[in-house]
């Protein structure tokens, strides 16, 4: 019985010390890793491109049609989940301020400049990336768009709300949520969830999202604004996926000049 009791109180008091220590931890802080979770969690299960081309799929008759749409319409999604809805939860219940968290302006003439640089060493790069017909069958991931330019011009511009979702989730609400406790250790923090969802892409590419993700941060915290990583990152995909058509109109992958001039004359 006094076994039996004794074990009880153990228990009791294991969980009373729990709670005491649950209580000592910061709001903000637990609050955001806790929703990018759940955010996470939602925009793979009912943000995805799969789970929309089934909502949609009633509504286009076409496979390509439905599937161009179907794409579009997961980055306004995706847009919806990782950047409406942390504001909103900034708002309430966190009830902070919207900059706090990297939604004003900042440091402009410093995030500016350096988001200029880091386009500036992404282009050279991504045009040797792009010379091989490998890249051209992974880019755009979307059909229809090489070969008609006003579908390409939607894809690109629905990419615009989707970096903007992305860069947010990352480098705004959960860096900015982590920062006034972990300072920029919430730099480290925000990078590993962003390389785990590179998982599937290419090895270079899913390996430079440390590098990339390091990097942004840093932006972030110094410009004391996300809106430059954003900036960054959707000029980089848009020329991604422009590169690869243009590559695939001119039928050249080399990395010459000549190559250069051809892929250029496809923008016509």
């Amino acid at each position: 019985m006094n076994a039996d009791l004794k074990k009880k109180s153990g228990l009791v008091g294991e969980l009373r010390t729990l709670w005491a220590k649950t209580r000592t931890l910061d709001f903000a802080v637990v609050f955001v890793l806790v929703m990018v979770a759940v955010i996470s969690t939602i925009n793979y299960y009912y943000g995805s491109r799969k789970f929309i081309t089934h909502l949609l799929g009633d509504v286009f008759e076409d496979r390509m049609t439905l599937r161009f749409w179907a794409a579009v319409a997961r980055n306004f999604v995706r847009f919806a989940y990782s950047f409406a809805l942390p504001v909103l939860l900034i708002k309430w219940p966190i009830r902070a301020k919207l900059r706090d968290y990297g939604l004003g302006a900042g440091d402009w003439r410093f995030g500016l400049k350096i988001a200029t640089i880091f386009i500036a060493v992404m282009l050279p790069i991504l045009w040797v990336a792009s010379a091989s017909k490998g890249f051209v069958r992974t880019y755009p991931s979307c059909p229809g768009v090489k070969t008609d330019w006003g579908l390409f011009a939607i894809y690109a511009a629905s990419y615009i709300f989707y970096m903007a979702g992305w860069e947010f989730l990352w480098r705004g609400f959960m860096l900015f949520g982590l920062r006034e406790k972990l300072g920029y250790y919430a730099i480290l923090v925000q990078m590993i969830p962003f390389t785990l969802l590179h998982f599937g892409k290419p090895f270079a590419e899913s390996l430079s999202a440390v590098i990339a993700g390091v990097a942004l941060g840093v932006l972030a915290l110094r410009s004391r604004s996300f809106w430059y990583c954003a900036l960054v990152h959707t000029v980089v995909i848009i020329s991604i996926n422009l590169l690869a058509v243009l590559r695939f109109r001119a039928q050249a992958y080399g990395i010459g000049l000549d190559d250069l001039a051809r892929v250029l004359a496809a923008l016509i």
